[in-house]
């Protein structure tokens, strides 16, 4: 079976997946880390947008009703989609306080991760990706770093 998946599954598929987990997971991490300095350990009730806000109580109540999946906690962060995280960092109070110091250029960082996302969604779909693909996510993560 594991020769079969790995012939159906593209080398592209295979090394966007790896880069774009790291980003993103380091993306909701430093989210937690950043406005929990500023906001306190509830910081997600002031700084999310409320429907972003409403996306985390119904993805976490769906997970807690699905009686055939062990319930996992999670931070609300990681309940909130991918361009979610960039309306979060858009957002002018999170931006001024937080993000500008550290991305310094909301012009460069919100466009990179709305390029970011349907290359994020195919493989979060497992629909086949190609070379461009892969270098987006080069120089995306690149430029984030």
């Amino acid at each position: 079976m594991s020769e079969i998946a790995d012939s159906l599954y593209p080398e592209t598929n295979k090394q966007i997946c790896g880069l774009l987990f790291l980003l993103e997971v380091g993306l909701r991490e430093l989210f937690i880390a950043t406005l929990s300095s500023w906001k306190g350990a509830q910081w997600y009730k002031e700084c999310l947008s409320g429907d972003a806000l409403k996306k985390y109580k119904e993805g976490r109540k769906y997970e807690r009703n699905t009686p055939w999946v062990q319930y996992v906690p999670h931070h609300p962060i990681y309940y909130l989609d991918f361009p979610d995280l960039a309306s979060t960092i858009d957002r002018a109070d999170n931006w001024d306080t937080v993000f500008k110091p550290i991305f310094q250029r909301k012009d460069i960082i919100i466009p990179v991760l709305r390029q970011l996302e349907p290359i994020r969604n195919a493989i979060a779909h497992n629909r086949k990706t190609c070379l461009p693909d892969v270098e987006i996510v080069n120089s995306a993560a690149a430029e984030i770093s």
